[in-house]
């Protein structure tokens, strides 16, 4: 009985030091703590309950084969859990769930592709089960017939039962949602069950999406002179600005984008940043013309307007879309992911153009068309043929980053990025033909940008999610549009001036509630936007434009006064972002005023928060 309450208290202790450890790095709530130890103290105690049956039955031989067989399956399960959900937090700050495994499990060997490691990681586990079997063994053999320790009452192992019982009847108090998990976000064991990890709060306050549509009627009706064009909008997942030609990078990676910029048919946003460094956030900011914190996941979006003026609205994505709840967000009148395709990899942009093709786009009523590349990202399929910049080796190589020195490690991975923007350059260009080729090209306007960036070690990080360095945010805004000249702002741009300039261009309004300003207006001299990461205690960023010089004031914590770390830099003068003006004169003034700047800014959330609640 020792032996068994032994083994019960070291899984205690070890998934104590794990949670700890993970609530730290990952900056969750402390109250996942507590959670986690009584989850894992319920699930152990039922996992150990038949070796409590069958040492009172002094059934050493059936003890000994359940100890072996079921306690290191036991084990390994958890530890995948917990290497997954760190991998997971480290590759897109969140949580790993059953609906992505299963998702992804089905295109297994693509995955091994993109990630070598994952290969690394799945040999691994075969040897992990055996050690472990052994360990057991050694344990069994060496502890449990060990008698010089008092016998346990039975008192003792009843306490431990109520106390077990009482747990679970506490855990199945505390609400749980598949949609919502609450006070349980970020626990590992309880988040596998969700139906996607959420990224954006429900408000009831605000009306069912098409209540809203429907009650803004009078401020969203057309203006005179109201055009029926097509919009269409493709975002680049991960894709940098400063690695395409028309941004001046040494390399054309983009042929097909570079040849429509010199022809002047299509325009460039000189300077344009993403909400954030995470793909929810990116793509939601730019539906909803909104910042992250004022995103909520019943918030009306740029295709629900649409839809209320007579378009169709379809997206086509690659990759698993119920992340962050996009799934439901997007309210289409059709959709595609990568896992609807059985022909294709979840995370294959080739996916796209079948559906595209298929789709039936009318050429009597306006269409709004909102496409998704995978093909720069991290985890998006490459295709040989396009490997035109050579050596290359994906991320997450953990062989290959043995033998090679920092510099080596970028170049491999500069390359591999490079030729997954050619790539995405291909199927852009594809996108336009298929477009010509249904006589709606002609008649429509198309926006091209990109969720957020990705670093190569510029700071010292690898990826994107976590930080908020020109290489997580800066991202390119390309126009195709007959009418380039209507655009007064070429200079500086946020994801949230999209919807908005998209509705103006059509003689739309623009809900009163959206931040963003319209592109087809003159540049204002001085401009506050709020930029974060997605992590409550992670980085946050003020963007200061006054007049010609952009400061980006960062700082790291839940909120300014608890903040961590502290940053100022002038991206006009330092792009690379390697002076911290912080402790100057000048940055002491400047940062005195974007706090003025960021109250107001606080000021106005609170405020429109207060209208719903009122409302």
């Amino acid at each position: 009985m020792r032996f068994l309450l032994n083994l019960l208290t070291f899984h205690l202790l070890l998934g104590l030091a794990f949670i700890v450890g993970f609530q730290q790095s990952f900056q969750y709530s402390p109250s996942i703590v507590i959670l986690h130890e009584l989850l894992l103290f319920t699930v152990a105690t039922l996992i150990l309950f038949p070796g409590f049956y069958l040492s009172r039955r002094n059934n050493t031989k059936a003890l000994y084969a359940y100890i072996l067989i079921i306690l290191p399956l036991f084990d390994l399960t958890l530890l995948l859990i917990y290497s997954s959900t760190v991998i997971s937090n480290i590759l897109w700050s969140g949580n790993i769930t059953l609906q992505l495994i299963t998702a992804y499990i089905v295109d297994i060997d693509v995955m091994m592709q993109t990630l070598p490691a994952l290969k690394l990681y799945l040999l691994t586990l075969p040897f992990s089960l055996i050690v472990l079997i052994y360990a057991y063994r050694q344990i069994f053999r060496r502890f449990y017939f060990d008698h010089s320790t008092p016998y346990l009452p039975e008192i003792k192992i009843a306490a431990y039962y109520i106390f077990a019982v009482v747990s679970l009847a506490f855990l199945l108090q505390i609400s749980f949602d598949r949609e919502d998990p609450g006070i349980w976000s970020g626990e590992p064991l309880s988040n596998l069950f969700l139906d996607f990890i959420p990224m954006f709060e429900y408000d009831p306050s605000l009306p069912d999406v098409q209540v809203s549509v429907s009650a803004s009627s009078e401020q969203l009706a057309p203006r005179a002179g109201f055009q029926n064009k097509n919009i269409v909008v493709i975002m680049v997942d991960a894709l940098r600005a400063d690695h395409l030609k028309a941004y001046e990078y040494q390399r054309d990676t983009t042929p097909f984008l570079t040849g429509l910029h010199d022809r002047g048919e299509l325009l460039k946003i000189e300077m344009m940043h993403s909400t954030c460094s995470e793909s929810a956030c990116g793509i939601l900011s730019v539906l909803t013309g909104r910042e992250f914190d004022d995103i909520k996941s019943n918030s009306v979006h740029l295709g629900d307007i649409l839809k209320s003026n007579g378009y169709v609205s379809s997206f086509i994505v690659t990759g698993n879309h119920a992340w962050g709840g996009l799934r439901t967000m997007y309210n289409a009148d059709y959709f595609r992911d990568g896992q609807s395709r059985d022909r294709y990899s979840v995370n294959d942009d080739a996916g796209i153009l079948d559906d595209l093709q298929n789709l039936q786009l009318s050429d009597t009523q306006p269409n709004f068309v909102y496409i998704h590349l995978y093909s720069a990202h991290d985890l998006g399929l490459r295709h040989r043929q396009f490997n035109q910049f050579e050596p290359h080796q994906p991320p997450f190589n953990p062989l290959a980053n043995l033998f090679s020195s920092e510099s080596e490690r970028h170049q491999l991975e500069i390359n591999n990025y490079d030729n997954g923007i050619v790539q995405a350059d291909y199927f852009i260009a594809q996108i336009f033909s298929q477009l010509e080729q249904k006589n709606i090209l002609q008649n429509s306007v198309v926006y091209i940008t990109a969720d957020h960036g990705q670093a190569f070690g510029e700071h010292g990080h690898y990826g994107h999610t976590r930080f908020l360095y020109e290489e997580h945010i800066r991202v390119p805004l390309f126009i195709y549009d007959q009418d380039l000249t209507r655009y007064q702002n070429t200079e500086y741009a946020k994801h949230i001036d999209i919807a908005p300039t998209i509705l103006n261009s059509l003689a739309l309004q623009s809900p009163t509630d959206w931040s963003g300003h319209s592109l087809l207006s003159a540049s204002v001299n001085d401009r506050f936007t709020f930029h974060r990461s997605t992590i409550a205690n992670g980085w946050k960023l003020n963007l200061f434009k006054n007049k010609n010089l952009i400061y980006k004031h960062l700082w790291e914590g839940e909120s300014y006064d608890n903040r961590n770390q502290e940053l100022l830099f002038e991206i006009t003068s330092d792009p690379g972002e390697q002076t911290n003006l912080l402790d100057s004169a000048l940055g002491q003034e400047i940062v005195e005023e974007i706090l003025l700047s960021l109250k107001d800014h606080d000021s106005v959330l609170e405020s429109a928060a207060t209208n719903q609640e009122i409302l």
